[in-house]
């Protein structure tokens, strides 16, 4: 069955001489694993640049269900922009969200919302001069609602925040935050838009990834520690 749909690539992997295979968040199938044969010859018409993350674009395909790998028929990109021309910062986020999503996020899994919303920030990533420098930390906060883990804000005036029951609690225990750390995501979550140090920064990030592992979420398999390390700052 051929169907076209929005996609927005997420990565990638040689396969063969000239082929590679990728990952890609489709708007009607969920994440998908493609094979584009011969992309990487010379005589290729579809380009390479098609399939860098984060590239938003439309596709129409041949899928069959019970296949783990799809045929890509036609490609073209939507709002095209190159990454290597990006900022740096901007390249790191790019490829920073393109794997936690293609890690994260089972295959045919279809969630219009979600897709929605890492089509959105690929547009914020593009159109702005410059990246808000706590756009990863509310990347990773928002993110949350749409994977159905975002922290429970009722009793947020309560003083430790527990990452196994995602709520703010009055008494520590073995799951809970730092009082200080506990403040600095209460803070956050109360003014996202305010300045945040780097200190403060490298502690929202570590609690976060710390959240999405206690809720079965990959975060340690991430392959790009660099890039985490450097996202801190």
């Amino acid at each position: 069955m051929d169907f076209k749909t929005k996609a927005i690539a997420l990565t990638y992997i040689k396969h063969g001489e000239t082929s590679i295979i990728s990952k890609i968040l489709t708007e009607k199938k969920g994440i998908q694993s493609f094979i584009i044969k011969n992309i990487r010859s010379k005589k290729s018409k579809k380009k390479l640049n098609c399939f860098e993350p984060l590239q938003q674009l439309e596709i129409t395909c041949n899928y069959k269900k019970n296949k783990a790998l799809q045929y890509i028929k036609e490609v073209s990109v939507i709002n095209f922009q190159n990454v290597a021309f990006l900022d740096i910062n901007k390249k790191l986020i790019c490829l920073f969200i393109a794997e936690l999503v293609s890690k994260n996020i089972q295959e045919n899994q279809l969630d219009n919302e979600l897709f929605n919303y890492v089509w959105k920030q690929r547009e914020l990533i593009v159109s702005c001069s410059k990246t808000s420098q706590n756009f990863i930390v509310k990347f990773l906060y928002n993110l949350s609602a749409y994977l159905g883990i975002q922290p429970n804000l009722e009793n947020i005036n309560r003083p430790f925040f527990d990452i196994e029951q995602g709520c703010f609690v009055n008494i520590k225990n073995l799951n809970t935050l730092e009082e200080d750390e506990s403040l600095i995501l209460k803070n956050f979550i109360l003014k996202q838009d305010s300045f945040i140090c780097p200190k403060e920064k490298k502690s929202l990030i570590n609690t976060l990834f710390l959240y999405y592992e206690s809720h079965g979420y990959k975060m340690k398999s991430l392959n790009s520690p660099i890039i985490i390390d450097l996202l801190k700052k």
